[in-house]
């Protein structure tokens, strides 16, 4: 499996548990024709014909009739450090980490120090971290 995979298999378990990630509101993430936009507003209405006017990261309007809702993939908020954190601690996988130093260095409880195992705090997206914390943290979700 991939390391693009794997992420997207980790923030979909992330989301499904932590349900404030799937709120409709500014920063939430829709897909229609391959094209990912991020709301830029919570501000949207339903006119006449059923036309849904939603603010996105293109600074305009998009227009979505029934039948492009039906198209959309509704993917949610983007996935940030702070949410892997309550996901680990939800589901009591924290117990699989024994230390996080302050330089982001990770010592998972089964064995030393892997200076690859890395927490990137320079960025606070998980789709932004190392490929070996994602298969860390993939590993602990397929656990």
């Amino acid at each position: 499996m991939t390391t693009a995979e794997m992420l997207a298999s980790l923030e979909a378990q992330i989301r499904k548990d932590i349900p404030r990630l799937m709120e409709f509101k500014e920063g939430f993430i829709i897909e229609n024709n391959n094209t990912q936009v991020k709301l830029l507003s919570s501000n949207y209405e339903f006119d006449k014909e059923c036309i849904v006017h939603l603010f996105v990261n293109t600074e305009i309007f998009w227009y979505l009739t029934d039948e492009d809702l039906k198209e959309c993939k509704f993917i949610g908020h983007d996935i940030m450090l702070n949410d892997v954190f309550q996901w680990l601690f939800m589901n009591d996988n924290l117990h699989d980490i024994r230390h996080i130093f302050i330089d982001g260095t990770l010592i998972p409880k089964s064995g030393g120090i892997d200076y690859g195992l890395h927490i990137n705090f320079d960025s606070p997206y998980l789709k932004d971290q190392s490929e070996e914390l994602i298969n860390f943290l993939y590993k602990i979700k397929n656990e």
